[in-house]
């Protein structure tokens, strides 16, 4: 694992996306850290490729998650929000992204009267 985290501060980490796997279920991708043989809890913000992710607050059972996390994902996406999971001890740890600036989103400048 590629990753750079403080020895002091275990809320960061930062990580490239060859570091993560894929989930695919219920008719979504989306990506996911294995986070089961390391000593420290998973970090509560995680940077992936300059896209910053923050701990959503709850998880999901790897095995048995049934439809309500593709829902969440797509809840995510809806959002125009990135979703992506820390596997550790059998659950899914939840993390999502801020909303990811569309330039086409932008309102020009309003140019000066003259």
């Amino acid at each position: 694992m590629t990753t750079e985290q403080s020895t002091t501060d275990h809320t960061q980490l930062t990580i490239d996306f060859g570091d993560l796997f894929l989930i695919s279920t219920g008719g979504i991708d989306v990506f996911a850290l294995n986070w089961n043989q390391m000593d420290v809890p998973p970090p509560y913000n995680l940077s992936v490729s300059e896209n910053e992710f923050s701990y959503q607050g709850h998880t999901y059972l790897v095995n048995g998650h049934g439809a309500i996390l593709p829902q969440w994902v797509q809840q995510i996406e809806t959002e125009d929000r990135l979703a992506m999971f820390i596997e550790r001890d059998g659950r899914l740890l939840a993390y999502a992204s801020e909303a990811i600036a569309n330039e086409s989103d932008e309102k020009p400048v309003a140019e000066s009267e003259g």
